[in-house]
């Protein structure tokens, strides 16, 4: 099943590369996969620069947006200062990380090792705190965050969201990391 969708995954991803000649338009290809593929609310890409991560774009509404068109968020989100609890040792690690319903208060966060960390919004930092907000308003309730790495390295990150809670079967998490 895993390999199935895998295969279903880069099949897309293929075609959609076949009709583009823009490199740089490969990102919004993979999280339009993703997100048909999941059935997610919306997917976010973000790209690591330095001790920061920035928001390349978005696919929402059956349409992607950069950083700038989606005009919801203007700044960086830390990787490794002034985060909440389990954030830079599961970037760190190339672990995803879970949030089961950012909707309610506290939230409670699982990583890929099992580890968890309880997020109460008066101790999120401005950024974290401003994307909670974001997402409560457009109906976000789980989220998805898998970590891209490259030679062992923190390169950006995914970011799946879903309207309803839920539960990610290994299968799930697979294919998104792959």
């Amino acid at each position: 099943h895993l390999a199935r969708g895998q295969l279903a995954a880069l099949s897309r991803t293929l075609d959609s590369l076949a009709q583009e000649f823009d490199p740089d338009k490969l990102p919004k290809h993979v999280v339009t996969t993703i997100l048909t593929q999941m059935g997610a609310h919306s997917v976010t890409i973000w790209e690591r620069n330095g001790d920061v991560l920035d928001l390349l774009g978005i696919v929402a509404e059956g349409r992607f947006r950069t950083s700038i068109e989606a005009g919801y968020f203007g700044g960086s989100v830390p990787i490794f200062e002034n985060v909440p609890p389990l954030w830079g040792d599961a970037l760190q690690a190339g672990m995803h990380v879970v949030i089961e319903d950012i909707s309610i208060d506290p939230a409670r966060v699982i990583l890929a090792d099992g580890r968890t960390a309880i997020w109460t919004t008066a101790e999120l930092s401005t950024p974290f705190a401003d994307l909670k907000k974001h997402f409560i308003a457009g109906g976000v309730r789980a989220l998805l965050i898998s970590p891209m790495m490259m030679a062992g390295q923190l390169a950006g990150i995914i970011g799946i969201r879903f309207t309803g809670t839920r539960i990610f079967g290994q299968e799930e998490i697979e294919l998104t990391k792959a």
